[in-house]
């Protein structure tokens, strides 16, 4: 039932767990002024155990001085032990063998493990819990709202001007209000973003003059007055926060020019929040515009062109 983040973890976690081995995931360290989270943490008693890393990435040279770092930091600590994995270990052996090989060399520093039984098994899962008919509509209708940068007032303000046509639309919307209310007060306002306010964070700071990023760990930096050309790709799924980025950006520097690429027959992401004004109305949003049509497919085979 636990989230992980690749087949190799994933692999890992299920050996662990079909074998009554507890370990903790990404349990949080304190280390050099920032927080790291080793994949699987096996405590063996107090401030000792084994770590398993999956260095999924060693071919990159800034991973591979990462997973360095990492080596050097349970080499120095006392009473610790560090397992790698790498996706070798699992591409040469079927999941029985990659089983009984981290299985063995666990035991070699000591932890034992018994594979559960069916009923064990069906015991320690998780009982799964659904998004209802009512969830779903409600997740999609917050996720909107944030889309469009709204607040509660402007939800309340929009919903007075609508013409409801039925009871189910007046009492949708009546407790939509109210769950849009809720979670601008106790997640937003309790220190949670979602991905839309990250936007429109992005387009404030743009727009207040901080025009310096940086990237991959703070080793890279750059500044937005500088840009001279931003290329936007799957233009048909442009969306209100992303253009008040973009906006901002060019208020901060006339001289960035846009190249945008995209094809409306391909919108369908209206539901998450993309609006095609932008496509359609290009000249509107980006002065003096050059539009070029590429009326030719040349991905597709003739006999679904001609259906199509």
């Amino acid at each position: 039932g636990d989230l992980v983040k690749s087949y190799g973890e994933l692999a890992i976690s299920d050996a662990l767990f079909l074998n009554d081995i507890e370990a903790e995931y990404e349990q949080a360290i304190h280390w050099d002024g920032a927080t790291y989270r080793p994949d699987f943490t096996i405590s063996t008693g107090d401030n000792t155990g084994v770590v398993i890393e999956y260095f999924g990435l060693l071919t990159n040279p800034r991973y591979g001085r990462q997973a360095e770092r990492k080596r050097r930091y349970w080499r120095d600590r006392q009473g610790w032990e560090l397992i790698e994995i790498t996706p070798t270990d699992l591409v040469t052996r079927d999941e029985e063998e990659f089983t009984a090989y981290l299985l063995r060399t666990l035991r070699d520093l000591g932890i034992e493990s018994r594979p559960l039984s069916p009923d064990e098994v069906l015991e320690r899962l998780p009982l799964e819990i659904d998004a209802d008919t009512y969830t779903r509509p409600l997740t999609s209708f917050v996720s909107r709202c944030r889309n469009l940068g709204w607040s509660h007032e402007d939800l309340t303000s929009s919903i007075r001007h609508h013409q409801i046509a039925d009871i189910e639309e007046r009492d949708f919307l009546s407790l939509a209000e109210e769950v849009y209310k809720a979670y601008l007060d106790d997640v937003i306002g309790d220190g949670y973003e979602d991905f839309s306010g990250l936007l429109w964070r992005a387009a404030a700071k743009i727009e207040n003059g901080e025009t310096e990023f940086k990237y991959q760990s703070n080793e890279m930096k750059g500044d937005l007055r500088q840009i001279r050309h931003v290329l936007i790709d799957e233009f048909q799924d442009f969306s209100e926060p992303f253009h008040a980025i973009l906006r901002a950006l060019r208020g901060a520097n006339t001289n960035a020019n846009v190249f945008a690429v995209g094809d409306d027959w391909q919108a369908i992401n209206g539901f998450a929040g993309s609006d095609l004004k932008f496509f359609k109305n290009f000249g509107r949003y980006f002065s003096n515009p050059e539009e070029l049509h590429l009326s030719r497919n040349y991905r597709s085979t003739r006999s679904i062109v001609e259906v199509s």
